[in-house]
């Protein structure tokens, strides 16, 4: 009986061990006012999980590109800029899985807000007019950046559809 009950918390333990290993505890940092974030993790952050952690004012907002306009959402979704106004600075905590490689986005000609992982250098396809930009919160201005962080968006401003894509 001690044998069995060992071996079914070894069991446990190892499988334990082997989630935590493919997920990641990470907190996501805002900061008073309006922040220009989007998701690190591959499955998203539900609405409700980041309002019960941080006092939301407005949002969050995405660009539709197509429509040319922001569009309220429920999740905040990887590879998306995502616009939100807290009441004071916060943090969401979330166990998921990162994001650890870009996939290909689909930009609309004019002004996309998006997010990614990586130096713009070694993405292609598409001819960008302007940016990326991110929004420097503390300084409630935008700063030009060659560089993509996951749980920030970007202002790209391409010249026609494409498709940004990791350079092969």
């Amino acid at each position: 009986m001690k044998i069995y009950v060992l071996l079914v918390f070894l069991l446990l333990a190892s499988a334990a061990t082997a989630a935590s290993a493919q997920a990641d505890n990470s907190n996501l940092e805002l900061k008073a006012g309006w922040n220009l974030i989007s998701s690190p993790v591959e499955d998203g952050i539900p609405s409700e999980k980041f309002s019960a952690q941080c006092k939301i004012k407005s949002g969050p907002w995405i660009w539709d590109a197509g429509l040319g306009n922001y569009v309220q959402t429920k999740n905040l979704q990887p590879y998306v800029g995502t616009w939100v106004k807290v009441e004071k600075d916060c943090s969401v905590s979330f166990f998921d899985t990162k994001i650890k490689t870009m996939k290909d986005l689909l930009l609309k000609k004019s002004w996309n807000l998006i997010s990614g992982i990586g130096q713009l250098s070694d993405f292609g396809g598409c001819a960008i007019k302007s940016g990326p930009w991110e929004y420097n919160t503390s300084k409630k201005n935008y700063v030009k950046t060659d560089v993509f962080n996951p749980d920030k968006g970007y202002w790209i401003k391409v010249k026609s559809d494409c498709v940004l894509a990791e350079k092969k």
